[in-house]
């Protein structure tokens, strides 16, 4: 009788037991080691440096940072290239472009695991042949491609900022302040450099006004306000007023209107300029709140360079 009550027992422990692994709660060393979960919101990481939007060049170096030894994948105009990416995901890749033409380009990077980044995508512009050797290296417009800042105080009324900063004279943008107010603008320039003038063009059917100009190295965090006539204010430089009922008011501007289109220059000394501060200190066509003001364009120009002995291509060896 023992002996069958002691099967009975095996024979009832048999069926409640459990697979290895999955014992209730228990701390066996079947059970594993858990895994967390991808967080899925955490995309494949890449930058890109700013590309210029104009060049005369046919090849472009393209430079940013990928994932580590993931791959980033360069689609243009006239060929695909690649380039390998080592620990610290930091690549280089020439890139060849169409001439005559508005080229596209897209970027995306390959991380470790066949994951892929969001693309990113510009245009390049490729005009003109790069200027012979002994000739001055030419003058440039950095303007291109700026826009407003969170801290400028004047908004769109009509059409959109990028308006005045597209290359085109015909285009522009009504920008619109508190009646009264003395209001500004701050526009980040794309990529820093030395300029020596200021063109800004505006239209004859809505006058920008009274208007000061002044600039700064780089954008910096809470800028302030550009300050008043004659005034620097860290790290704003006075540059020019135009516009003042008082003629005698206005400082350091040119006119280079042409045909129909309204146009004020402003020379000065070389600097590196990032931003460029422009304050409205009375109203432009607009009789009653808001104020209004039209800008076809703002243009920065660089000084014309001083002709190398050669001229090569920019490229990731160097160059230009």
């Amino acid at each position: 009788m023992r002996a069958l009550l002691f099967a009975l027992l095996l024979s009832s422990g048999a069926c409640i037991a459990e697979e290895p692994g999955t014992g209730g709660g228990g701390n066996g060393a079947d059970a594993g080691i858990p895994v967390a979960d991808a967080d899925p919101n955490v995309g494949v990481v890449l930058s890109v440096e700013g590309l210029p939007p104009e060049t005369y060049w046919d090849e472009l170096p393209v430079f940013g940072h990928g994932p580590p030894y993931g791959t980033v994948i360069v689609e243009g105009p006239t060929d695909t290239v690649s380039a390998e990416l080592g620990v610290d995901g930091s690549f280089c890749i020439d890139v060849p472009l169409d001439k005559g033409i508005v080229n596209q380009i897209e970027i995306v990077a390959i991380d470790e695991s066949g994951d892929r980044s969001a693309p990113q995508d510009f245009e390049v512009s490729q005009f003109g042949e790069p200027p012979d050797p002994g000739d001055p290296v030419p003058s440039r417009n950095i303007a291109l491609g700026g826009l407003p800042t969170a801290d400028s105080t004047v908004d769109e009324e009509q059409n959109t900022f990028p308006a005045m900063t597209d290359g085109s004279h015909s285009t522009g943008v009504m920008v619109q302040n508190a009646i009264f107010s003395d209001d500004w603008m701050i526009l980040r320039l794309p990529t820093p450099d030395g300029v020596e003038t200021i063109r800004i063009y505006g239209d004859e059917e809505c006058l920008i006004g009274d208007y000061l100009v002044h600039t700064a190295p780089s954008v910096q965090p809470e800028m302030p306000a550009p300050g008043d006539l004659n005034e620097d204010t860290n790290p704003w430089v006075f540059r020019g007023r135009f516009g003042s009922l008082n003629e005698a008011n206005d400082f350091n501007v040119t006119d280079c209107s042409s045909d129909d289109q309204p146009c004020q220059e402003f020379n000065f000394t070389a600097a590196v300029t990032g931003a460029i501060g422009i304050r409205f200190v009375d109203f432009g066509c607009g009789s009653f709140a808001p104020d209004e003001h039209t800008i076809n364009e703002i243009e920065a120009w660089t000084p014309e360079g001083v002709a190398p002995s050669v001229i090569t291509a920019p490229s990731c060896q160097g160059g230009a």
